[in-house]
């Protein structure tokens, strides 16, 4: 019964009814207290909400009994960069990325943290491997306004236009992914 009380908050998270996700996260918790996947995905609920303390908890809770579970070390760099603690968020992606080095959405948080705390030269190298790992736009602007911030124009230009084409390959991967579905 846990397992269905899980893919109902999975659901309700999908179609952005959080405090209905929340309710049966807990509730799957309740019925079985060491679901680590459902405390991660409690967690990223109450991130979607602006609850970054209680993400915060969940996702420690998550790695007490995984500690080297890769989705909630990158969660919980994630949270402490949304509760303004850039410095503990980087010190958790940066054991996140020794772990997981392939870990595209880490090396982007990453670069975010360094980014908001002012390490410029750092946030050009965390943004620089998320576009090797994955050049989306999201990866490519980041790394343009790292660049602009250390004053190299010209690259950050650059980044800028591949971003730009990465957005527009998404859009058309995303109308195309829909046209396939009304069919």
């Amino acid at each position: 019964m846990s397992v269905a009380w899980a893919q109902l908050g999975f659901s309700l998270r999908l179609f952005e009814r959080y405090p209905e996700a929340v309710r049966a996260y807990r509730r799957a918790l309740r019925q079985c207290p060491h679901g680590t996947w459902w405390m991660m995905e409690l967690a990223n609920v109450y991130n979607d909400v602006g609850r970054h303390r209680m993400a915060i908890r969940y996702f420690r809770k998550a790695l007490r009994r995984e500690p080297s579970m890769e989705e909630a070390l990158t969660g919980l760099g994630f949270a402490y960069w949304r509760a303004d603690e850039g410095e503990v968020a980087i010190d958790v992606l940066e054991s996140a990325l020794a772990l997981y080095p392939g870990n595209n959405w880490a090396w982007c948080v990453l670069g975010d943290a360094y980014y908001f705390e002012g390490y410029y030269p750092e946030a050009v190298r965390a943004y620089r491997r998320a576009a090797e790992l994955e050049p989306s736009a999201l990866n490519l602007r980041g790394l343009a306004s790292a660049l602009e911030k250390r004053g190299e124009f010209g690259a950050a230009a650059e980044a800028r236009i591949r971003a730009e084409q990465a957005a527009a390959r998404e859009a058309e991967a995303s109308a195309a992914s829909h046209r396939q579905r009304a069919k």
